[in-house]
C-alpha cells in the first residue's frame, strides 16, 4: 500500500488514503472522509496495475489494519450503492476502480445535489 493524498469534493482540504499498488483498489480508514467525496479525487489516481477484485471475486479479504475479515456489503444500504469491503470492527472500507466510480455517481444524490 501507498500513502495519497486526494483532494475532497466541495472543500478546500485533501485526505491520506491508502493506494494497493499491486490492484488499484483504494483502502480508506473510518476517519480518512466519507468514501463518495473522497471518490472523484481517488478516480485520478489511475495506476498501471492489474485489475483489483470485484465484488463477488473475493471470498476472504482481511483488513490491513484490525485483522479482522472484511466482508461485502451495499454501501450505506442504498440500492444504488455498490457493493464495497468493509471491516466490522473498525469500519474501514476497501474499494476497487469499479466501486469508486459508482461511489463518485452517488455524491450529487447523497447530498441532495440532483440537478433539476
Amino acid at each position: 500500500m501507498e500513502t495519497r493524498d486526494v483532494p475532497v469534493s466541495g472543500e478546500s482540504q485533501t485526505a491520506e488514503i491508502d493506494l494497493c499498488t499491486r490492484c488499484g483498489g483504494v483502502f480508506l480508514e473510518f476517519f480518512d472522509g466519507e468514501p463518495s467525496m473522497l471518490a472523484h479525487g481517488m478516480l485520478a489516481l489511475a495506476v498501471d496495475t492489474a485489475p483489483a477484485p470485484r465484488a463477488g471475486d473475493v471470498l476472504r479479504a482481511t483488513c490491513p489494519d484490525c485483522g479482522v475479515e472484511m466482508r461485502e456489503l451495499r454501501y450505506m444500504e442504498q440500492k444504488l450503492g455498490p457493493v464495497v469491503f468493509r471491516c466490522d470492527a473498525c469500519m474501514a472500507v476497501f474499494a476497487n476502480h469499479d466501486q469508486i466510480r459508482r461511489l463518485a455517481s452517488l455524491l450529487p444524490w447523497l447530498f441532495g445535489e440532483q440537478e433539476e
